[in-house]
């Protein structure tokens, strides 16, 4: 089995990310050519693909292979392709899908198919680790380029969006100010201890402008 792609970002991370698994090869067919299989998962923008590819970069004639690409959200199935098939001589061939079933943790795994001489044989790829959609760099912004977003798997506070989406006290869904959520961060020690048991507070839940004020958010 040939070694796997390295993986750019655990899971976990919700940063923009691809993911692909290990490389898969299929039986030989009747005149001895062996084909290569992966699959892949991009978060952003959403996107499962499975690609065939000959070992040496030779062609091989059209319709010998078929690629049928799967998106996996927590183990169910949300997208499929029909398969794909080459209709010219190619080394390799890829198919994709496109959407998404909302949130959640997604994963590829496809099938591709390859004629034998007589029949066309299946292969299940290996499927890739699952990575987390949306990604966080799939954020929108407000006329002053102020970024907004979700504060669920930030790793570190000080990349969460200038806008943090959040549900204020009147149950109205808007954002918070990631420096009015900051504010009471100490900056020394002196500070930490003078702080260490600090009053709740409440700070404002804007709207998607970031102006316009519409509900109040409290810090226990």
């Amino acid at each position: 089995m040939a070694a796997a792609a390295v993986l750019p970002l655990s899971l976990g991370s919700a940063s923009a990310a691809t993911s692909t698994g290990w490389i898969g090869a299929t039986p030989p067919n009747a005149s001895g050519q062996t084909f290569l299989t992966t699959s892949t998962i991009n978060n952003s923008p959403l996107s499962a693909s499975t690609r065939m590819y000959t070992p040496f970069g030779n062609t091989v004639p059209s319709g010998q292979m078929g690629v049928r690409a799967r998106l996996f959200k927590s183990g169910v199935l949300c997208q499929i392709t029909a398969y794909n098939f080459n209709t010219a001589p190619a080394s390799q061939l890829v198919n994709s899908t496109s959407g998404d079933c909302g949130d959640g943790f997604y994963n590829s795994h496809g099938f591709v198919r390859y004629w034998n001489g007589s029949d066309y044989a299946e292969f299940l790829t290996f499927p890739t680790d699952p990575l987390v959609y949306p990604a966080t760099s799939a954020r929108s912004f407000t006329d002053n380029g102020e970024s907004r977003g979700s504060a669920e798997n930030i790793k570190r506070e000080e990349d969460l969006p200038d806008l943090i989406e959040a549900i204020g006290v009147n149950d109205k869904t808007g954002f918070i100010k990631k420096s009015d959520l900051l504010a009471d961060v100490p900056k020394t020690p002196e500070e930490a201890a003078a702080a260490a048991d600090p009053a709740p507070r409440t700070i404002t839940v804007y709207a998607a402008d970031g102006v316009t004020a519409v509900d109040t958010f409290r810090i226990q």
